[in-house]
This record gives structure tokens, C-alpha cells and sequence, in this order.
């Protein structure tokens, strides 16, 4: 999985929380958030009930992430270890 750039299609972001239940967004809150919003508006026709949340990380210092609630309620364990994994597995450097 990889990170989503605030400048990227929002469109892939998408696809993400449909396949893995969220979606991890690089950058600061106002460039992540509004980026965000308009992940969970387009994940609607989709009857996904998805909220927005933030995570303290190792690499990138924090992530923003949209994510389906059906899949990962709030707080859920699981997810807090993915969001890890993933930022793990990205060197912030690559997403410039």
C-alpha cells in the first residue's frame, strides 16, 4: 500500500479504502484534510461510512488516513498497525 500526496487523484484513494478499509494521507492538516473530505464525499455512492483520523507515526512523523468504519471501528488495534506498516514501508522521501 502506499501514501497519498494531497496532489495526487483522489480517485486511487478511493480504490484503497475499497480493497484495504483505508486510505493513508501525507502532509499537513490543511492540505491532508481537505484531501481527505473529498475521499469520504466521493466513497458515498458507494455506501461506505468512512471518517477521517490521525496517527502519530515512526517515518513520517503523522498520518492523516480516511477509513471504513464497517471495517475498522474507532480505535481499532488492527488498524493502528497497518497505518504503521504502511509508513513503514514508504520512505517520505519517495513521495516527493
Amino acid at each position: 500500500m502506499k501514501i497519498f500526496e494531497s496532489t495526487q487523484n483522489i480517485q486511487d484513494a478511493v480504490d484503497s479504502v475499497l480493497k484495504h478499509g483505508f486510505a493513508a494521507i501525507d502532509g499537513t492538516k490543511s492540505t491532508a484534510v481537505p484531501y481527505a473530505e473529498r475521499v469520504v464525499n466521493a466513497l458515498v455512492p458507494h455506501n461506505i461510512s468512512a471518517s477521517i483520523g490521525y496517527q502519530n507515526t515512526l517515518k513520517n512523523g503523522y498520518l492523516y488516513y480516511v477509513v471504513d468504519l464497517e471495517r475498522y471501528p474507532c480505535g481499532d488495534e488492527e488498524l493502528k498497525r497497518l497505518i504503521d506498516d504502511v509508513d513503514s514501508d514508504n520512505d517520505p522521501c519517495e513521495n516527493f
